[in-house]
């Protein structure tokens, strides 16, 4: 096409502008739609009657180009389309002659995120199980703040200090608890 002095960029977007005028009316086939418009276009009376059906199909920039490019028979789709089809070089061929360290990342991340989803949405599952319960606890421990707040402050220390000793004398009972097997240890060891 680009022999024939077609400007490939604008021809893509008039098709896009002309598949998008297909799908909003509704066209089930706009394959063979487009085909048939191409033909209408090649075979209308006057320059005028072709310009004014591509200028309806395709938009009003691309229009009078695509017209122009159709009737001079450098357009042909069924040839282009044919010869992307059979041309060795794919697009998934490009992909990945041109792939880079950073999306074999990105497709790896993919394949990540699709096995783990069943994991995902188990865990989910398990989550919305718990939150019952869970609504519960911070019903519960909501509960023992509005108290403790409700409490004068000297109750507040006392309670804090109780606190504290409770755990200072966990550890130490943990100490003298390994005090007391080593020396029962020792004991029947030596006894």
């Amino acid at each position: 096409m680009k022999k024939e002095g077609v400007n490939i960029e604008l021809v893509l977007g008039s098709i896009r502008i002309a598949l998008g005028k297909m799908a909003k009316e509704g066209i089930s086939e706009p394959n063979k739609a487009l085909s048939e418009m191409i033909t209408r276009i090649k075979e209308a009376g006057t320059a005028g009657e072709a310009n004014a059906m591509a200028l309806e199909m395709f938009g009003v920039r691309a229009g009078p180009d695509m017209a122009a490019a159709i009737r001079e028979g450098r357009l042909d789709l069924d040839e282009l389309i044919e010869s992307i089809k059979t041309s060795p070089e794919t697009i998934e061929k490009a992909a990945k002659d041109t792939e880079t360290v950073a999306d074999k990342f990105a497709v790896l991340k993919n394949e990540m995120m699709v096995s783990l989803e069943p994991l995902g949405k188990k865990l989910l599952e398990s989550i919305e199980g718990a939150m019952p319960a869970i609504q519960k606890l911070i019903q519960g421990i909501t509960g023992i703040i509005e108290k403790f707040n409700a409490l004068s402050s000297a109750q507040q220390n006392m309670i804090l200090k109780l606190a504290l000793v409770a755990a200072t004398i966990g550890p130490v009972l943990t100490v003298v608890g390994k005090l007391v097997s080593v020396g029962g240890t020792l004991f029947s060891t030596f006894g």
